[in-house]
Protein backbone atom coordinates (compact mmCIF):
# COMPACT_ATOMS: atom_id res chain seq x y z
CA UNK A 1 0.00 0.00 0.00
CA UNK A 2 0.92 3.21 -1.04
CA UNK A 3 1.21 5.98 1.92
CA UNK A 4 -0.38 9.37 1.09
CA UNK A 5 1.67 12.58 0.19
CA UNK A 6 2.03 14.78 3.19
CA UNK A 7 1.06 18.64 3.32
CA UNK A 8 3.94 20.12 4.42
CA UNK A 9 2.29 23.41 4.73
CA UNK A 10 0.23 21.80 6.67
CA UNK A 11 2.78 20.60 9.01
CA UNK A 12 4.61 23.92 9.12
CA UNK A 13 1.57 25.58 10.64
CA UNK A 14 1.09 23.44 13.03
CA UNK A 15 4.78 22.98 13.98
CA UNK A 16 4.76 26.78 14.50
CA UNK A 17 1.65 26.70 16.42
CA UNK A 18 2.79 24.51 18.72
CA UNK A 19 6.13 26.28 19.14
CA UNK A 20 4.19 29.92 19.68
CA UNK A 21 1.75 28.05 22.68
CA UNK A 22 4.65 25.74 24.34
CA UNK A 23 6.98 30.01 24.42
CA UNK A 24 3.89 31.74 25.71
CA UNK A 25 3.50 28.26 28.24
CA UNK A 26 6.68 28.84 29.56
CA UNK A 27 6.65 32.82 30.06
CA UNK A 28 3.13 32.29 31.84
CA UNK A 29 4.21 29.44 34.36
CA UNK A 30 3.88 31.86 37.27
CA UNK A 31 0.31 32.42 36.47
CA UNK A 32 -0.75 29.13 35.31
CA UNK A 33 -1.09 27.63 39.12
CA UNK A 34 -4.17 30.03 39.76
CA UNK A 35 -5.57 29.59 35.94
CA UNK A 36 -5.97 25.94 37.60
CA UNK A 37 -6.74 26.58 40.67
CA UNK A 38 -10.22 28.57 39.50
CA UNK A 39 -8.37 32.21 41.17
CA UNK A 40 -6.78 31.40 44.04
CA UNK A 41 -7.34 32.56 47.60
CA UNK A 42 -8.18 36.64 47.81
CA UNK A 43 -6.46 38.51 50.57
CA UNK A 44 -6.10 42.30 51.98
CA UNK A 45 -3.54 44.22 53.11
CA UNK A 46 -3.35 48.20 54.10
CA UNK A 47 -1.30 50.33 53.65
CA UNK A 48 -0.58 54.12 54.50
CA UNK A 49 0.46 54.90 50.86
CA UNK A 50 0.11 52.84 47.88
CA UNK A 51 3.34 54.16 45.99
CA UNK A 52 1.93 53.30 42.80
CA UNK A 53 0.25 50.11 43.05
CA UNK A 54 -1.96 49.25 40.42
CA UNK A 55 -4.56 46.36 39.63
CA UNK A 56 -2.65 43.70 37.42
CA UNK A 57 0.67 44.34 39.51
CA UNK A 58 2.00 40.89 40.15
CA UNK A 59 2.19 39.58 43.85
CA UNK A 60 5.37 37.73 44.57
CA UNK A 61 7.37 35.59 47.35
CA UNK A 62 10.90 35.52 47.84
CA UNK A 63 10.70 36.68 44.00
CA UNK A 64 8.23 34.32 42.80
CA UNK A 65 4.72 35.49 41.54
CA UNK A 66 2.01 33.87 43.54
CA UNK A 67 -0.71 36.47 42.23
CA UNK A 68 -1.81 39.72 41.35
CA UNK A 69 -3.75 43.17 42.49
CA UNK A 70 -6.80 43.06 42.00
CA UNK A 71 -8.03 46.49 43.40
CA UNK A 72 -6.80 49.35 45.31
CA UNK A 73 -9.48 51.49 47.61
CA UNK A 74 -9.19 54.08 49.85
CA UNK A 75 -10.33 54.00 53.56
CA UNK A 76 -10.41 56.82 55.23
CA UNK A 77 -6.31 57.67 56.58
CA UNK A 78 -4.87 54.76 54.60
CA UNK A 79 -5.38 52.39 51.45
CA UNK A 80 -6.79 49.00 51.25
CA UNK A 81 -5.19 46.31 48.25
CA UNK A 82 -7.11 43.22 47.02
CA UNK A 83 -5.33 40.50 45.68
CA UNK A 84 -5.81 36.98 44.92
CA UNK A 85 -2.99 34.61 46.00
CA UNK A 86 -2.33 30.82 44.49
CA UNK A 87 -4.29 28.20 47.15
CA UNK A 88 -0.95 26.39 47.36
CA UNK A 89 0.97 28.97 48.82
CA UNK A 90 1.00 28.50 52.49
CA UNK A 91 0.78 31.87 54.55
CA UNK A 92 1.45 32.00 58.25
CA UNK A 93 -0.62 34.29 60.72
CA UNK A 94 2.40 36.56 60.76
CA UNK A 95 2.57 37.28 57.37
CA UNK A 96 4.16 40.99 55.92
CA UNK A 97 3.49 42.78 53.06
CA UNK A 98 5.15 45.63 50.95
CA UNK A 99 5.43 47.30 48.20
CA UNK A 100 8.30 47.36 45.89
CA UNK A 101 9.34 49.74 42.82
CA UNK A 102 10.79 47.31 40.20
CA UNK A 103 11.81 49.80 37.38
CA UNK A 104 12.64 53.40 36.98
CA UNK A 105 9.41 53.29 35.16
CA UNK A 106 7.08 53.10 37.85
CA UNK A 107 6.41 49.21 37.12
CA UNK A 108 5.75 47.97 41.09
CA UNK A 109 4.80 44.90 42.89
CA UNK A 110 3.68 43.72 46.37
CA UNK A 111 5.73 41.05 48.30
CA UNK A 112 4.57 38.75 50.69
CA UNK A 113 6.66 37.56 53.61
CA UNK A 114 5.54 34.41 55.24
CA UNK A 115 5.70 34.36 58.75
CA UNK A 116 4.04 32.98 62.45
CA UNK A 117 2.20 29.63 62.35
CA UNK A 118 -0.81 28.45 60.91
CA UNK A 119 -2.36 29.85 57.61
CA UNK A 120 -4.33 32.95 56.53
CA UNK A 121 -8.15 32.03 55.78
CA UNK A 122 -9.66 33.49 52.19
CA UNK A 123 -10.47 37.06 52.98
CA UNK A 124 -8.20 37.73 55.64
CA UNK A 125 -6.34 41.67 55.95
CA UNK A 126 -2.77 42.18 56.68
CA UNK A 127 -3.02 45.21 59.13
CA UNK A 128 -1.07 48.26 58.83
CA UNK A 129 1.19 46.91 61.92
CA UNK A 130 2.96 44.01 59.26
CA UNK A 131 2.80 46.64 56.12
CA UNK A 132 5.53 48.59 54.54
CA UNK A 133 5.72 51.28 52.19
CA UNK A 134 8.95 52.39 50.04
CA UNK A 135 10.78 55.43 50.32
CA UNK A 136 8.85 57.94 48.08
CA UNK A 137 10.09 61.51 46.34
CA UNK A 138 7.68 63.23 49.01
CA UNK A 139 9.00 61.88 52.00
CA UNK A 140 12.54 62.72 50.74
CA UNK A 141 11.05 66.34 50.24
CA UNK A 142 9.65 66.45 53.71
CA UNK A 143 12.09 65.03 55.11
CA UNK A 144 14.34 67.44 53.58
CA UNK A 145 11.96 70.66 54.68
CA UNK A 146 12.10 69.07 58.17
CA UNK A 147 16.06 68.79 58.61
CA UNK A 148 16.43 72.62 56.92
CA UNK A 149 14.11 74.31 59.05
CA UNK A 150 16.25 74.47 61.71
CA UNK A 151 19.44 75.98 59.81
CA UNK A 152 19.49 79.59 60.17
CA UNK A 153 19.80 81.96 57.19
CA UNK A 154 22.06 84.56 58.57
CA UNK A 155 24.54 82.11 60.07
CA UNK A 156 24.73 80.42 56.42
CA UNK A 157 24.86 83.26 54.73
CA UNK A 158 27.71 84.70 57.24
CA UNK A 159 29.57 80.85 56.23
CA UNK A 160 29.22 81.72 52.57
CA UNK A 161 30.66 84.93 52.71
CA UNK A 162 33.52 83.20 54.95
CA UNK A 163 34.02 80.58 52.32
CA UNK A 164 33.92 82.86 49.27
CA UNK A 165 36.44 85.79 51.06
CA UNK A 166 38.74 82.34 51.75
CA UNK A 167 38.48 81.54 47.96
CA UNK A 168 39.38 84.87 46.87
CA UNK A 169 41.89 85.83 44.64
CA UNK A 170 44.18 86.81 47.30
CA UNK A 171 44.21 83.27 49.11
CA UNK A 172 46.97 81.94 47.76
CA UNK A 173 47.00 78.93 49.53
CA UNK A 174 43.87 77.63 48.85
CA UNK A 175 44.00 78.43 45.39
CA UNK A 176 47.10 76.09 45.13
CA UNK A 177 45.17 73.30 47.42
CA UNK A 178 42.01 73.13 44.96
CA UNK A 179 44.49 73.27 41.76
CA UNK A 180 46.69 70.00 43.49
CA UNK A 181 43.43 68.81 43.98
CA UNK A 182 42.14 69.41 40.57
CA UNK A 183 45.29 68.11 39.09
CA UNK A 184 44.74 64.42 41.20
CA UNK A 185 41.17 64.61 40.17
CA UNK A 186 42.72 64.67 36.42
CA UNK A 187 45.46 61.93 37.01
CA UNK A 188 42.87 59.81 38.72
CA UNK A 189 40.61 59.73 36.24
CA UNK A 190 43.52 59.58 33.51
CA UNK A 191 45.06 56.54 35.45
CA UNK A 192 41.51 54.74 36.47
CA UNK A 193 41.89 51.36 34.73
CA UNK A 194 45.67 51.12 36.67
CA UNK A 195 44.04 52.26 40.03
CA UNK A 196 41.18 49.72 39.83
CA UNK A 197 43.75 47.31 39.24
CA UNK A 198 46.04 48.50 42.17
CA UNK A 199 42.74 48.18 44.37
CA UNK A 200 42.16 44.67 43.03
CA UNK A 201 45.74 43.10 43.85
CA UNK A 202 45.23 45.34 47.24
CA UNK A 203 42.16 43.02 47.89
CA UNK A 204 43.98 39.71 46.86
CA UNK A 205 47.07 40.64 49.07
CA UNK A 206 44.98 41.14 51.80
CA UNK A 207 42.82 37.97 51.29
CA UNK A 208 46.12 35.78 51.13
CA UNK A 209 47.11 37.58 54.10
CA UNK A 210 44.12 36.51 56.08
CA UNK A 211 44.18 33.08 54.74
CA UNK A 212 48.18 32.95 55.76
CA UNK A 213 47.17 34.16 59.37
CA UNK A 214 48.57 30.82 61.51
CA UNK A 215 51.77 31.11 58.93
CA UNK A 216 52.53 34.79 60.17
CA UNK A 217 51.35 34.49 63.66
CA UNK A 218 54.13 31.37 63.73
CA UNK A 219 56.48 33.27 61.93
CA UNK A 220 56.30 36.63 64.53
CA UNK A 221 56.61 34.04 67.14
CA UNK A 222 59.53 32.19 65.67
CA UNK A 223 61.34 35.52 65.34
CA UNK A 224 60.43 36.85 69.14
CA UNK A 225 62.06 33.40 69.88
CA UNK A 226 65.22 33.88 68.07
CA UNK A 227 65.39 37.80 69.34
CA UNK A 228 65.07 36.37 72.43
CA UNK A 229 67.55 33.69 72.36
CA UNK A 230 69.85 36.65 70.88
CA UNK A 231 69.42 38.76 73.75
CA UNK A 232 69.73 35.52 76.62
CA UNK A 233 73.26 35.10 74.32
CA UNK A 234 74.09 38.60 74.21
CA UNK A 235 77.32 38.70 76.50
CA UNK A 236 78.31 35.34 74.58
CA UNK A 237 78.05 37.03 70.81
CA UNK A 238 79.66 40.10 72.31
CA UNK A 239 82.73 38.04 73.87
CA UNK A 240 83.11 36.22 70.62
CA UNK A 241 83.07 39.60 68.62
CA UNK A 242 85.83 40.86 71.37
CA UNK A 243 88.17 37.70 70.56
CA UNK A 244 87.54 37.75 67.20
CA UNK A 245 88.45 41.47 66.59
CA UNK A 246 91.39 40.75 68.47
CA UNK A 247 92.71 37.71 66.69
CA UNK A 248 92.20 39.93 63.60
CA UNK A 249 94.35 42.55 65.24
CA UNK A 250 97.13 39.66 66.27
CA UNK A 251 97.12 38.46 62.64
CA UNK A 252 97.64 41.45 61.53
CA UNK A 253 100.36 42.36 63.55
CA UNK A 254 102.28 38.66 62.77
CA UNK A 255 101.90 39.67 58.67
CA UNK A 256 103.33 43.45 59.25
CA UNK A 257 106.12 41.71 61.43
CA UNK A 258 107.01 38.78 59.29
CA UNK A 259 106.35 40.66 55.99
CA UNK A 260 109.78 40.10 54.67
CA UNK A 261 109.86 36.13 55.09
CA UNK A 262 106.02 35.63 54.11
CA UNK A 263 106.15 37.55 50.84
CA UNK A 264 109.32 35.20 49.60
CA UNK A 265 107.87 32.21 51.03
CA UNK A 266 104.48 33.24 49.26
CA UNK A 267 106.21 33.72 46.12
CA UNK A 268 108.37 29.98 46.06
CA UNK A 269 104.92 28.42 46.78
CA UNK A 270 103.77 29.75 43.96
CA UNK A 271 106.41 28.15 42.00
CA UNK A 272 106.08 25.00 43.41
CA UNK A 273 102.53 25.50 42.45
CA UNK A 274 103.43 26.08 38.58
CA UNK A 275 105.53 23.41 38.69
CA UNK A 276 102.75 20.53 40.25
CA UNK A 277 100.57 22.18 37.57
CA UNK A 278 103.20 21.30 34.58
CA UNK A 279 103.50 17.88 36.02
CA UNK A 280 99.79 17.44 36.74
CA UNK A 281 99.80 14.24 34.52
CA UNK A 282 102.84 12.53 35.24
CA UNK A 283 101.57 12.61 38.94
CA UNK A 284 98.22 11.20 38.15
CA UNK A 285 99.76 8.76 36.39
CA UNK A 286 102.16 8.11 39.12
CA UNK A 287 99.21 7.68 41.73
CA UNK A 288 97.86 5.44 39.45
CA UNK A 289 100.26 2.90 38.79
CA UNK A 290 101.18 3.33 42.86
CA UNK A 291 97.69 1.86 43.89
CA UNK A 292 98.62 -1.28 42.54
CA UNK A 293 102.07 -1.67 45.15
CA UNK A 294 100.51 -0.19 48.08
CA UNK A 295 97.73 -2.84 47.59
CA UNK A 296 100.29 -5.92 46.75
CA UNK A 297 102.40 -4.36 49.96
CA UNK A 298 99.80 -4.63 52.32
CA UNK A 299 98.52 -8.29 51.41
CA UNK A 300 102.58 -8.99 51.62
CA UNK A 301 102.62 -7.85 55.14
CA UNK A 302 98.87 -8.17 56.63
CA UNK A 303 99.08 -11.60 57.52
CA UNK A 304 101.13 -10.89 61.11
CA UNK A 305 104.80 -10.38 61.96
CA UNK A 306 106.20 -11.71 58.59
CA UNK A 307 106.52 -11.34 54.97
CA UNK A 308 104.08 -13.73 53.40
CA UNK A 309 104.34 -13.33 49.12
CA UNK A 310 105.54 -15.48 46.03
CA UNK A 311 107.70 -15.19 43.83
CA UNK A 312 106.85 -16.45 39.81
CA UNK A 313 108.96 -16.87 37.31
CA UNK A 314 112.59 -18.36 39.08
CA UNK A 315 112.19 -21.94 37.35
CA UNK A 316 111.79 -22.35 34.08
CA UNK A 317 108.30 -23.74 32.38
CA UNK A 318 108.21 -27.29 30.64
CA UNK A 319 106.31 -26.16 27.50
CA UNK A 320 107.23 -29.37 26.29
CA UNK A 321 104.31 -31.21 28.32
CA UNK A 322 107.27 -34.00 29.05
CA UNK A 323 106.61 -37.04 31.77
CA UNK A 324 106.60 -40.79 32.45
CA UNK A 325 107.38 -43.25 29.47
Amino acid sequence: MIAPARNARTIGIVTIAVCAVLLTASFRLSTLGSLFSGGGETLHAQFTDVAGISPGDPVRIAGISVGRVEAVHVQRDHALVDMSVQTDVRLGDRTTASLSLDTLLGQSSLLLTPGGTGSMADGSTIPLARTTTPFSVTDAILGAGRELTPIKTKVLTQALRTVTSAISPGASDVRTAATGLGDLSRVVSRRQQQVQTLFAQTRRIAATLAGRTTDLVTLIDNSSLITGTLVRRERVIDALLRTTTGLTRTIRAVIRDNQGQITPGLRDLHTVLGVLRRNQDDLDESLRLLAPYLRYFVNLTGNGRWFDGTFAGLVPIDTRGGGKK
